[in-house]
């Protein structure tokens, strides 16, 4: 047999208050905690993906020294505009998968612009124009861009340098939507003017697209070659893009289901213990009586 001791009083009555603030205070309470710790949902997660980059075989480059300025680049309409300044390029292009998961990481590039005097040149910029395309989370294409801009106080006739394309999101992306208005030309050929081959305006507006890349460089060195003509030799990794996005319902519900029970627990036995405690002490008037159960055999 085994006696327990059970507590009764009437519905209206102190004890009856002190059940309904111990059994609201045992639920709301884990609410509470997450809301002064965080929030109780998350709004934000992270993940990366290989992103598909390609190159696009285009290039800008304007090379500038003290006297002169000279253009190379892949788009016709640019040179003919610019026939003055402009000097022919030999580009030699490999895009390598150096981990073998079946997508291109790696851009080795080279470029030789020729009619360029010897070391003439102190400033050089630059932009490739690449395709990325993201499939894991949400759609999204973009034609995006890599932009090196450097100053060398020194005349030289060669530059080396190496760095990684970087996802940049003003946005956060949803869950299976697919975003295709990124995916437009940032240099339409048939519609280039001088105002279109403002390097700076070109930057200015890509940079305020809600999704766009970035060229981080680990490294750049000039060199004089003693030779005619200005190389390009560049080593660009295609990094993992880093992705913010907003998760699903059902996303943030398992967590915050797992939130809520997670607090739960100690505090279903913290009020329990002070329920006991009241009762048994009779802080508050309540009828005591000794329940008697018989014990199951086992």
């Amino acid at each position: 047999m085994e006696i327990s001791k059970e507590s009764f009083s009437t519905i209206v009555s102190k004890a009856t208050l002190v059940q309904i603030i111990t059994i609201t205070l045992t639920y709301l309470s884990p609410f509470l905690i997450a809301y002064f710790t965080g929030g109780f949902w998350i709004k934000e997660k992270t993940f990366t993906e290989q992103a598909e980059v390609k190159f696009q075989y285009r290039f800008i480059a304007l090379l500038e020294g003290e006297t002169n300025t000279y253009i190379s680049s892949s788009y016709e309409s640019i040179n003919q505009i610019y026939s003055n300044e402009y000097r022919p390029s030999v580009r030699t292009i490999t895009e390598l998968d150096t981990n073998e998961d079946g997508i291109n990481d790696l851009l080795e590039l080279s470029i030789f612009i020729s009619g360029i005097p010897i070391d003439t040149i102190t400033n050089i910029k630059l932009i490739l124009l690449f395709n990325s395309t993201l499939s894991a989370y949400s759609k999204l294409k973009l034609e995006s861009l890599a932009y090196l801009e450097s100053y060398n106080a020194k005349k030289s006739s060669e530059l080396n340098f190496d760095g990684e394309i970087q996802f940049v999101q003003r946005e956060k992306l949803r869950e299976k939507i697919t975003y295709n208005g990124y995916s437009y030309q940032l240099l339409n050929e048939s519609n280039i003017d001088l105002e279109a081959l403002n390097l700076d305006k070109i930057m200015r507006d890509y940079n305020s697209r809600e999704y766009s890349t970035r060229l981080i460089t680990d490294f750049v060195s000039w060199k004089n070659t003693l030779a005619e003509g200005f190389r390009i030799n560049a080593h660009i990794r295609y990094a993992p893009f880093t992705i913010s996005y907003v998760p699903a319902f059902w996303e943030q519900f398992k967590w915050g289901w797992i939130q809520y029970i997670c607090s739960l627990i100690p505090f279903i036995y913290v009020f329990k213990r002070i329920k006991i405690f009241i009762f048994e002490n009779q802080l508050v008037p309540t009828i005591s009586m000794n329940i008697t159960q018989k014990l199951k055999s086992s």
